[in-house]
């Protein structure tokens, strides 16, 4: 069985320009509470934020979302970006 799937924007948490400035991990924005995924999680993107389609799967203790594709953003969000 396929979980719920949603289209989200995803930013970048980096470490301080004096730690180096890697990405730690990525932020799911929009959400109701925070929500974050691991490097690995996530393809490479330019940036500090990509929209990406998400599918929401059961984790080892926990639900998650699994990363499907990057894509663009999406109509709805043109629409609230530019009120």
């Amino acid at each position: 069985m396929k979980g719920a799937r949603t289209i989200a924007k995803l930013r970048r948490i980096r470490l301080s320009p004096m730690d180096g400035g890697d990405t730690l991990h990525f932020q799911i924005m929009g959400r109701d509470r925070p929500e974050y995924l691991s490097v690995p999680e996530v393809p490479p993107f330019e940036g500090e934020e990509a929209w990406f389609e998400l599918e929401r799967i059961r984790g080892p203790v926990w639900m998650t979302w699994k990363v499907l594709r990057q894509t663009t953003e999406p109509q709805w969000a043109r629409a609230t970006s530019t009120a």
